[in-house]
């Protein structure tokens, strides 16, 4: 990475390294997932702003973009945690990055460009095109950081669509783009309160969509949550087949120990019989 650069640093949630390519594979792998999420951020300031939508739309993408200033603010202090020239970081580009991560304007998001360009070009020339390769096809192993933007995009399309299907007609009950958030993000995690639900052909269509996406997503992070698990199990720890074995092994050893102890005890019974044998002969010698 680039000494004393904005992001010369990794994530705290990924372990640093210095100089070896699984460490630039890693960082560029979770820059590659900021770039996306900033680029999300900044079509959703530009919608807002500069396309004539309906006001439910606009509602929507309100509130969407405070969940990806979440990510946003995540980043800031992911950054701000794990630079060693704190201070030097907040008077050149933290403060930007801070300031773009406020939620509750979205015309905030457009102060992401330096921070953005900066990415783009540390991408560019400080990583080589293998680590490019392997770090956008790490982005789809990275099941976290994947999950977290497809629920970012599904929620922020689903919301859209439904409002703008359900909204419009006269007994349904999502008319706000806060209520089409909610049973958007509701709908996902498969929870599925109720309180929020399409009325129309078209609107239930879409919500049977985003409950198998959801499904979907939450199986596989499942699914790569109990890997890692047995992953660095059986990195830390030995298997239970060469447990079993050790075992096996130590009581051979134990047994042949004991054996080895009762021979000679008997060896050392038989030789004092003897000797007491040979003490009370008294037949006369020839």
């Amino acid at each position: 990475m680039v000494k004393g650069s904005t992001f010369d640093a990794p994530a705290p949630d990924i372990p640093p390294g210095v100089g070896d390519q699984g460490a630039l594979v890693t960082h560029a792998t979770y820059q590659l997932f900021m770039v996306l999420v900033t680029l999300l951020a900044l079509a959703i300031a530009f919608a807002y702003y500069l396309i004539p939508l309906p006001a439910t739309v606009d509602q929507v993408l309100y509130v969407v973009d405070s969940l990806v200033a979440v990510v946003l603010l995540y980043d800031f202090f992911a950054h701000l945690f794990s630079k060693r020239g704190r201070v030097r970081y907040l008077l050149t580009y933290g403060w930007l990055d801070l300031l773009g991560a406020l939620p509750g304007l979205p015309a905030l998001r457009l102060v992401r460009l330096p921070s953005l360009a900066i990415m783009l070009r540390e991408l560019r020339e400080t990583t080589s095109k293998d680590v490019r390769t392997a770090a956008r096809q790490r982005l789809a192993e990275s099941t976290l950081l994947a999950v977290v933007l497809v629920v970012l995009l599904v929620v922020t399309i689903g919301s859209v669509l439904i409002v703008l299907i359900e909204a419009p007609v006269k007994n349904a009950n999502i008319k706000t783009g806060e209520d089409a958030v909610w049973w958007a993000i509701v709908t996902v995690a498969t929870v599925g309160y109720g309180d929020k639900f399409p009325v129309t052909p078209m609107g239930r269509l879409i919500g049977t969509a985003m409950i198998v996406v959801g499904v979907s997503l939450f199986s596989v992070l499942t699914s790569y949550i109990a890997t890692q698990f047995m992953a660095r199990r059986k990195s830390t720890g030995v298997s239970e087949v060469e447990l079993l074995r050790q075992e096996m092994q130590a009581a051979f050893v134990e047994s042949q120990h004991r054996a080895a102890a009762e021979n000679a005890v008997l060896q050392a019974e038989i030789t004092a019989l003897r000797e007491l044998l040979t003490a009370n002969d008294t037949s006369p010698k020839p």
